[in-house]
């Protein structure tokens, strides 16, 4: 920028000056974006010896002979879980064992020349 001054006789001098214009002025934020969330597309959130794997009913229980239901069920650090549904099958393949086996009984015949087998089971001692 050039400044001239001049009088009245018409004598002139000039300068060279400049203007800054400074902004000092921080913007305005009129709205800001909202809060926002996402659902992972796959469980890579938490590592797999981090998940809690549990079942019922829990290893060690006693159940019968027969069929038993077992739920197992996988849960990651966020609390998000699945399950799945199993069976656990309790057969019996032992036979039993007659521990002291009946003695031998006799009878007298009648006069028809029979007898009556007489009951065996009651005189066995005890079956496993």
């Amino acid at each position: 920028m050039t400044i001239t001054v001049t009088d009245g006789a018409g004598n002139s001098a000039t300068c060279n000056t400049s203007f800054t214009v400074t902004d000092n002025t921080n913007p305005v934020i009129v709205t800001c974006a909202p809060a926002q969330s996402a659902f992972a597309t796959t469980d890579n959130c938490t590592v797999s010896n981090a998940l809690v794997i549990t079942q019922s009913p829990t290893a060690g229980t006693l159940v019968s002979i027969g069929v038993t239901a077992v739920t197992i069920t996988v849960t990651d650090a966020a609390g998000n879980s699945a399950t799945c549904n199993t069976s656990f099958t309790v057969t019996d393949n032992t036979n039993p064992v007659i521990v002291t086996c009946a003695p031998a009984q006799s009878a007298f015949a009648n006069a028809s020349c029979q007898a009556s087998v007489p009951n065996f089971t009651a005189k066995c001692d005890r079956y496993r």
